[in-house]
């Protein structure tokens, strides 16, 4: 059983590929359409009108709805993919109805696409595809979404809630002595602390031994820290999914959507604690790959009991700035008029008043990835070889966010900074460039395996 297979991060596609067009964007396409199994996260809903959009503005934050038609799906088709995930903070943006159409419209096109369904065990559940021989099965959750997202369970009397598979965790801010007793006082002046306190009499609010503030949960210890962990019911419940999937399939995918990292920074270059946790125990369950997405910046490669865990393969397609509609929220939050337009939108979106970058414009590594092509024989992966990309961060809006091979020294940046990161996990990679600025780079293997 040998096997070619092709994984990408998030697809954010709010508009129709290209069906001809520059030659720029044929390599990467047909690297994805040359692979026997070829994966990608679908960070967008397809919601049939109305387009009822989720109340997501709580007045402080900014939110994006990011919605599609359904035609995209037959394009993501037509590019090569034929596993998906569905699993993320954008699944409900257009409300249940929205979900319930994009999970109607991918079993529609009999997309193998995990991760959400009309209930928890829809969404949980692992979806099978088969190529030629070989069976795969793919598991997808994430730990990052939206109030009112998880799916739950149906009842005897009670219909269970469409919406997506979670990897729930807890946070505990630690604090040394010093501030730790300024916490406290500060709780007692606010007059919080009171209302905590009525709240644990009332059975309202559990105590679970730390300290309780502004929906929080504080501990003392020697140092200023940030601790992640992992929920563990969500975690055993995955596994068991995983460790069936084992039994019925030839290889195992696991797929995390998590924003999620270290020292509680969101979108850094390094996953959460919980993240890393949860992507062993899904290894030790049988899962044969770990494929992570969602901070939309690229994440180390963590070879872990031989499988490869790609801690976030950032963007892929990211063509957030051709919305076509937004709900008023967006227009209300930048206190935007009636007659504005989306193009106002993306204009406040990309750039400040003063006239610097805003929001994804801010990092060139938004617009940064890797694509790994890796090589499977008898379920061991026997070469992995990784090619740098580019989405056109500065192109017009119109061929913006689609990607290319990146060549000379932007190419080989982007792969000796994910060479280097992913050294802090002991994985080596080879960097090589051609005479004409083609780079690659491959994953020192051991023993015919990874």
């Amino acid at each position: 059983m040998e096997f070619k297979m092709a994984l990408t991060g998030d697809s954010l596609l709010t508009r129709r590929l290209p069906h001809s067009g520059s030659d720029k964007y044929v390599a990467v396409q047909k690297m994805i359409h040359e692979s026997d199994l070829a994966f990608t996260n679908l960070e967008f809903t397809v919601p049939a009108e109305p387009w009822i959009a989720a109340p997501k503005a709580d007045g402080i934050n900014m939110t994006m709805h990011i919605g599609s038609s359904s035609d995209v799906l037959d394009d993501l088709k037509e590019y090569g993919f034929n596993l998906y995930s569905g699993a993320n903070n954008h699944s409900v943006d257009y409300n249940y109805e929205g979900l319930c159409n994009t999970v109607d419209e991918l079993a529609k096109r009999r997309m193998a696409c995990a991760g959400i369904g009309y209930n928890l065990p829809e969404a949980e559940e692992p979806k099978y595809l088969t190529v030629g021989d070989l069976r795969v099965a793919i598991i997808a959750a994430a730990s990052t979404y939206t109030y009112g997202a998880l799916a739950s369970n149906p009842r005897a009397t009670r219909a269970g809630r469409p919406g997506l598979n979670p990897l729930r965790f807890s946070t505990e801010y630690q604090l040394d002595a010093e501030h730790f007793t300024m916490l406290k006082s500060i709780d007692q002046a606010l007059g919080t602390k009171e209302l905590t306190e009525g709240k644990m009499r009332m059975g309202l609010l559990k105590d679970i031994g730390k300290y309780p503030f502004m929906k929080a949960y504080f501990t003392e210890g020697e140092i200023c820290e940030i601790k992640t962990r992992v929920d563990h019911k969500d975690l055993e419940r995955i596994v068991n999914q995983i460790t069936g999937a084992r039994r019925q399939a030839d290889y195992v995918i696991m797929s995390l959507h998590a924003h999620e990292g270290l020292h509680g920074i969101g979108s850094n270059k390094h996953a959460a604690e919980f993240v890393r946790e949860a992507a062993h125990a899904f290894i030790d369950a049988g899962a044969d790959l770990f494929v992570g997405h969602g901070p939309h910046v690229v994440r180390p490669l963590e070879l872990y009991q031989g499988k490869p865990i790609f801690y976030s393969l950032g963007n892929f397609m990211f063509t957030i700035e051709s919305l076509e509609t937004l709900p008023a929220e967006s227009f209300e939050q930048h206190d935007l008029p009636l007659a504005a337009v989306a193009a106002d939108v993306h204009d406040i979106w990309t750039q400040k008043p003063d006239g610097s970058a805003n929001i994804f414009m801010t990092k060139q590594d938004y617009w940064h990835t890797v694509l790994p092509i890796c090589e499977v024989k008898d379920k061991n992966i026997t070469a992995i070889r990784i090619y740098p990309v580019t989405l056109g961060q500065y192109f017009d809006r119109g061929t913006k966010g689609l990607p290319m091979l990146a060549s000379g020294t932007e190419g080989k940046a982007i792969l000796d900074q994910f060479a280097e990161m992913s050294r802090e996990y002991g994985t080596l990679i080879t960097v090589t460039q051609d005479r004409n600025g083609n780079s690659w780079a491959e994953v020192k293997l051991c023993g015919g395996k990874v």
